[in-house]
């Protein structure tokens, strides 16, 4: 986006990748600016929309990897204090991939709102673009939590993807990627392509979502590589 000449504005909690990405597009003269910024903390999260001011495109594309319930479920019923006290769920997922998103979701449209009768930057309508999963149109096998986060994130998309009365005029995209070779899964990329089952690469990805944002011709389709793109 940066290499179109967005001025891009990177929110996340990993300090070193994010510095390290502005000082290299600030390196290939592209506008960039980071600031630390926890998504599913709804203070962290308003901080980072009110540093940034107005925005044009806000891509909603916060993701960790999931948990298996099999995996908790072998830590219960092994004694007598996990049979009636199992412990608590991990909900690290839930609340970044799915709740972080949730409320980038409200910010993204109050900063819509808010700056609706000003000059546009360009002649793009603002832009919202959901990063979902391959996993939120096909479940995995017991990975709960990721795939109910995914599966939220497309459902948030359908539900807004229509602005309301009141509200400026919008386009809201999802993208929904198969595996991607990232240190996500950096473990199993391997083993995935000895078994036939074809990674994508983080281009491709990308390719897909400038294609969300900029490309009027696109209409809800299925893309190559695996991916699910639905566009309004």
């Amino acid at each position: 986006m940066a290499q179109n000449g967005a001025s891009v504005f990177l929110c996340d909690v990993n300090d070193q990748a994010g510095h390290s990405i502005v000082a290299k597009l600030s390196e290939d003269g592209f506008a960039a600016r980071y600031v630390h910024t926890d998504v599913s903390d709804w203070e962290s999260h308003l901080a980072a929309f009110n540093d940034a001011g107005r925005v044009d495109i806000v891509v909603l594309a916060a993701g960790l990897g999931g948990g298996d319930t099999r995996s908790w479920l072998k830590s219960t019923g092994e004694d007598a204090e996990t049979a009636t006290r199992p412990p608590k769920p991990p909900i690290d997922t839930l609340m970044v991939n799915f709740t972080g998103v949730y409320y980038g979701m409200n910010l993204a449209l109050h900063n819509f709102k808010i700056h609706a009768t000003e000059q546009p930057h360009s002649t793009f309508k603002p832009q919202l673009l959901f990063v979902s999963s391959l996993n939120g149109y096909e479940a995995a096998p017991f990975e709960t939590d990721y795939v109910a986060s995914k599966w939220g994130v497309r459902g948030m998309w359908k539900a807004i993807r229509r602005p309301a009365d009141g509200l400026p005029e919008y386009q809201a995209n999802l993208l929904a990627p198969t595996y991607v070779a990232t240190a996500m899964i950096a473990q199993i990329v391997e083993p995935l392509e000895q078994a036939g089952v074809k990674v994508a690469s983080v281009d491709d990805v990308v390719a897909a979502a400038m294609r969300c944002v900029c490309d009027d011709a696109v209409e809800g389709e299925k893309a190559g590589g695996g991916f699910v793109l639905e566009r309004t």
